[in-house]
C-alpha cells in the first residue's frame, strides 16, 4: 500500500461507513435491494447464499456489490462481491469484506477485523469468470459463529478451508451471535450522479436467473448450530422497483439500474422475441469486426411463427417463377465477397441462414430504432420532423410497378446518438412498403458501420431486416446487416446494385444484390394486403438535414433530464470573479479593467479529451461578460450534457432569468446545415501533434447581435439576438480565457487541458490558448493586454501561465493551462 492507496481506502471506508444503519432506509446516496431476516429477537450463527457475480459500471467515487450480512447491534460484517474503484483502484469485481464495530469500521484486514488464513486467496481476490446473458457464474459465501470460542469464520465456495476468522474480541455483541441477517444488493453514488447498475443491471426482474442476479440456497445457522433454509424474511428496497428491485421467491434475485424501468408487457414481448430469436441454432460463427451469428435451420426462422407460415406443408420457393427482363449496368465495387467478411472464410452451413445474436439490450435498441423509423413514416410528405430526404421519386400512383432497382454509391456518413443516414430504394402500396439500401444507424446496429439493412412496413407491424414478420433470408453466407466495404471518398467512389422485384406467378418479392444469381432473401406474399399485387409507387434516395435547415440533435425526456443537470451543475455556481464555487475550478487569463467596453475575443485552442467521469466535465474556452449576461464557446467533454465522452463543440448562454446549453433555451440561432452546435471536435492532441480550433465571439454594435464564428470559416456558427441579453445587448465589460473543470463532492476532480502534471511552457506538452485577442471599442481586433492570470486551487491540481506577447507569428499573446487534478475538497 502507497500513501494514496491508504487515502483511498480511507475514502471508501468513510462513504461506506457513515451511512451505514442498514436498518433504516435514510441513508443519501446509498440504496438496497435484500431480503432480511425479521425475528431481531432470534439468535443466529450465521448465514450463507450462493451469489451471482457481475461486473457493473461503476464512476468515480460509486460502488456495486452483491452480498451477505450478519450484525447484532453495532456490530456488523459483510461479504460478497463489489465493484468499487475508489477502495481498489480498478474496476474488477473482487472479494471483500467489511467489518463495523461501535469503534471502528474497515475494509477487509484494514483494521482490528478478520485474520486472513490463506497464502493463495488474499481478501482482494479478483472473482472470475462474470455472469453475462448467456453464462451465469455464482460463489457461495458463508459466515458462520463458532459458539464454542465467539469466533467469526468465513468460508467461499465448498473449501474446506476458511479464507480467515474474526476474534470473539473484535466485537461485544457479535462475540454471542447474531440477531440479524441480510442478503442481496447495494450501490453507493454520490450526490447528483446518476445511481450506478446493481446486480446485472436489467431494466425489469425477468424472474429469469439467466437475466436477474441472484442469491439462491439463501441460508440461516440455527440456534442449535444447524443450516437451514431462511424462513420468515422480507424484502427491503429503498427506491422505487424502477430503479432498483428484489423479490422472494425462495431463490432471491436481486438486482436493477438507475434508470427507466420497461413496463410489464414489454419486458415479456422482449423475453418472448428472445426466445424465438435464440432457438434451433445450429452453430455460432463470427465475422471478422466482433459480430456473433447463429446458423438457425431456414425453417426455425423468426417468420415461421407467423400463422401463414408455420405451417408443416409451407415450402420457401427454389428461385422466383418470373424475373424481370432488362439490366443494368454492374456496379464499380466487388462482388459482395463473404469469404472476407467471416471469420471461418464461408458463414453458415447450407441450410441455415446467420442471424445476429441478440441480447435484452439489443432488442430494446432495436425496438426504439424501429419507432424512431416507423412513426413519423408517411413518405408521399415531408411534414415528419427530425427526417429529412433528398430523394426522386415516381410521381403516377395509378400505374402498377414490379419493383425497382440502382446502383447507389456507398459512404460512411458521421451519425451520433439515435442518428441514421441511409441511402435506399423503396417501394409501397397503401400501407404496405419495404426498403433496402444502406445505412449507418448505431442505435441499430451498436456500432457506426455502413450496413445492408431492410425495413418493411404494414398495416399492423414495421421492423428492420428479419425481426417481425418480414423477410426471410435465404444466403448462408450474407446476413441482413451485412457490413458493406470498400467505402466511397472523394478519390474512389464505390457503389452496390439494388434491386427490389415482385414474382406476379406467386404474390412474393425478393432482394438481389449486384449480379449475384442467388436472391438475398424474399418477403411472402401473405406478408402484405397491398403490395401482394405489386407497388404503385418508387423513390430512390437519401435521408438526412437538406439546405435550409438547421440539425438539431434528438433529444429523448431522458436526455432532457440530463441536460437540465448539466445546465443545473454549470450555472448555480456560476459567478467567475470568485474562488468561492465549490465543486468548479478555473485556470484562466482574463482582462483586468471592468469599466472598458470590449466587442468580443477570440483564441486559438488547443483541443483535448480529458477523462471525467459521472457528472464531471473539463472545458476549454473564451468567454464574454457584462453583468448578469454571458456567453461561453469552446470544447467541452460533459458526458452528463452529451452521454458520451468525446470533445464536443459547445455554447453556454447565462442570462438574470436563464441559462442553457446550445440552443436549449432563449439563446444562440444556429445558422449552418452542416455544423450542429455538439459538433465533435477532431482530431484531439497528443504529445506528438498538437491540434487546435481558433474561437471567435464577436458583438455587431450595428445591431447589438453577438456572433460565434470557428477557424477561419466565412459563414458564422450561429448568433445570439441582442434581445435575449440586457447588458451584453451594449458589449461586453469582461473576457476570459483558459479552462475549467467541475467534480461532485469527495470525488478528485478531473484533468484539466493535457492533463500534465505540471506546466513546461511548451505547447507540445501544455494546453494552450495563442493569439488572444480582445475587438475594441472601435470594432478592431487587437491583441490582448492588461490581462491577469486566476486560478482558485494550488499550482499541483491546476495551473495557467501568461506568456504574454511571445513576439512570434504563430503564438503572438500566448496562455498555457491545465492540470492532472485530484482535488477533492480537502
Amino acid at each position: 500500500m502507497t500513501r494514496d492507496d491508504l487515502e483511498r481506502v480511507k475514502l471508501a471506508t468513510k462513504i461506506h461507513a457513515s451511512k451505514y444503519e442498514p436498518l433504516t432506509a435514510d441513508k443519501p446516496g446509498t440504496h438496497y435491494a435484500i431480503v432480511r431476516t425479521k425475528d431481531t429477537n432470534r439468535k443466529y450463527g450465521g448465514g450463507s447464499a450462493i451469489i451471482s457475480v457481475y461486473n457493473p459500471k461503476v464512476e468515480g467515487t460509486q460502488y456495486s456489490s452483491g452480498r451477505i450480512k450478519v450484525q447484532n447491534g453495532p456490530d456488523s460484517i459483510e461479504v460478497g462481491w463489489t465493484v468499487n474503484p475508489t477502495l481498489y483502484k480498478d474496476s474488477r469485481t473482487r472479494l471483500y469484506t467489511f467489518t463495523k464495530t461501535a469503534n471502528s469500521a474497515c475494509f477487509n484486514s484494514l483494521c482490528n477485523a478478520i485474520i486472513p488464513e490463506r497464502p493463495d486467496i488474499p481478501l482482494d481476490y479478483v472473482l472470475e469468470p462474470i455472469s453475462t446473458p448467456e453464462s451465469s457464474y455464482d460463489r457461495k459465501f458463508m459466515l458462520f459463529w463458532d459458539p464454542a470460542n465467539g469466533n467469526w469464520f468465513l468460508k467461499i465456495d465448498e473449501d474446506d478451508k476458511e479464507i480467515g476468522f474474526w476474534p470473539k474480541n473484535v466485537f461485544t455483541a457479535l462475540a454471542n451471535g447474531a440477531n440479524y441477517v441480510e442478503w442481496g444488493g447495494e450501490v453507493f453514488s454520490p450526490p447528483d450522479v446518476p445511481s450506478p447498475p446493481m446486480g446485472s443491471g436489467a431494466k425489469f426482474l425477468a424472474e429469469d436467473t439467466k437475466y436477474d442476479a441472484y442469491c439462491r440456497k439463501i441460508k440461516i445457522i440455527d440456534e442449535n448450530n444447524n443450516v437451514v433454509n431462511a424462513v420468515d424474511t422480507e424484502i427491503f428496497r429503498d427506491l422505487d422497483f424502477k430503479q432498483y428491485d428484489v423479490k422472494d421467491e425462495g431463490d432471491t434475485r436481486c438486482n436493477g439500474v438507475g434508470g427507466r424501468s420497461l413496463y410489464r408487457d414489454e419486458h415479456m414481448e422482449l423475453k418472448k422475441q428472445l426466445k424465438l430469436l435464440n432457438k434451433s441454432v445450429e452453430e455460432t460463427i463470427q465475422t471478422k469486426y466482433g459480430d456473433t451469428y447463429d446458423c438457425l435451420n431456414l425453417y426455425k426462422q423468426p417468420i415461421f411463427n407467423h400463422p401463414s407460415v408455420n405451417n408443416n406443408t409451407y415450402r420457401l420457393p427454389k428461385r422466383p417463377t418470373s424475373i424481370p427482363k432488362g439490366s443494368i449496368n454492374q456496379s464499380s465495387s466487388p462482388l459482395l465477397n463473404s469469404s472476407n467478411f467471416w471469420l471461418n472464410g464461408k458463414g453458415c452451413p447450407d441450410g441455415t441462414i446467420p442471424i445476429r445474436r441478440m441480447t435484452r439490450d439489443d432488442l430494446e435498441r432495436v425496438k426504439l430504432a424501429t419507432k424512431i423509423h416507423a412513426s413519423k413514416y408517411e413518405p408521399l410528405t415531408a411534414d415528419k420532423p427530425g427526417t429529412h430526404y433528398a430523394i426522386v421519386r415516381t410521381k403516377d400512383t395509378n400505374r402498377k410497378y414490379g419493383g425497382g432497382s440502382a446502383i447507389i454509391s456507398v459512404y460512411n456518413p458521421k451519425v451520433e446518438g439515435t442518428q441514421y443516414s441511409s441511402g435506399r430504394i423503396k417501394v409501397q402500396n397503401g400501407p404496405d412498403s419495404i426498403e433496402v439500401g444502406w445505412t449507418v444507424n448505431p442505435t441499430l446496429y451498436k456500432d457506426s458501420r455502413t450496413r445492408l439493412y431492410t425495413f418493411t412496413k404494414t398495416a399492423n407491424s414495421a421492423c428492420f431486416n428479419s425481426l417481425c414478420n418480414a423477410i426471410i433470408p435465404e444466403r448462408p453466407d450474407i446476413p441482413l446487416d451485412y457490413v458493406l466495404e470498400p467505402i466511397s471518398t472523394p478519390e474512389s467512389s464505390y457503389d452496390r446494385k439494388f434491386m427490389l422485384f415482385w414474382d406476379p406467378a406467386n404474390g412474393n418479392w425478393f432482394l438481389k444484390i449486384d449480379e449475384d444469381d442467388k436472391e438475398i432473401g424474399f418477403w411472402p406474399k401473405n406478408v402484405f394486403t397491398a403490395l401482394a399485387n405489386g407497388a404503385n409507387y418508387v423513390e430512390w434516395g437519401g435521408e438526412g438535414c437538406p439546405d435550409g435547415t438547421i440539425p438539431i440533435r434528438r433529444m429523448t425526456r431522458d436526455d432532457l433530464e440530463r441536460v437540465k443537470l448539466a445546465t443545473k451543475i454549470h450555472a448555480s455556481k456560476y459567478e467567475p470573479l470568485t474562488a468561492d464555487k465549490p465543486g468548479t475550478h478555473y485556470a484562466i487569463v482574463r482582462t483586468k479593467d471592468t469599466n472598458r467596453k470590449y466587442g468580443g475575443g477570440s483564441a486559438i485552442i488547443s483541443v483535448y479529451n480529458p477523462k471525467v467521469e459521472g457528472t464531471q466535465y473539463s472545458s476549454g474556452r473564451i468567454k464574454v461578460q457584462n453583468g448578469p449576461d454571458s456567453i461561453e464557446v469552446g470544447w467541452t467533454v460533459n458526458p452528463t450534457l452529451y452521454k458520451d465522452s468525446r470533445t464536443r463543440l459547445y455554447t453556454f448562454t447565462k442570462t438574470a432569468n436563464s441559462a442553457c446549453f446550445n440552443s436549449l433555451c432563449n439563446a444562440i440561432i444556429p445558422e449552418r446545415p452542416d455544423i450542429p452546435l455538439d459538433y465533435v471536435l477532431e482530431p484531439i492532441s497528443t504529445p506528438e501533434s498538437s491540434y487546435d480550433r481558433k474561437f471567435m465571439l464577436f458583438w455587431d454594435p450595428a445591431n447589438g447581435n453577438w456572433f460565434l464564428k470557428i477557424d477561419e470559416d466565412d459563414k458564422e456558427i450561429g448568433f445570439w439576438p441582442k434581445n435575449v441579453f440586457t447588458a451584453l445587448a451594449n458589449g461586453a465589460n469582461y473576457v476570459e480565457w483558459g479552462g475549467e473543470v467541475f467534480s461532485p463532492p469527495d470525488v478528485p476532480s478531473p484533468p484539466m487541458g493535457s492533463g500534465a502534471k505540471f506546466l513546461a511552457e511548451d505547447t507540445k506538452y501544455d494546453a494552450y490558448c495563442r493569439k488572444i485577442k480582445i475587438i475594441d471599442e472601435n470594432n478592431n481586433v487587437v491583441n490582448a493586454v492588461d490581462t491577469e492570470i486566476f486560478r482558485d486551487l494550488d499550482f499541483k491540481q491546476y495551473d495557467v501561465k501568461d506568456e504574454g506577447d511571445t513576439r512570434k507569428p504563430t503564438f503572438e499573446h500566448l496562455v498555457v493551462f491545465g492540470g492532472p487534478g485530484g482535488y477533492t475538497g480537502s
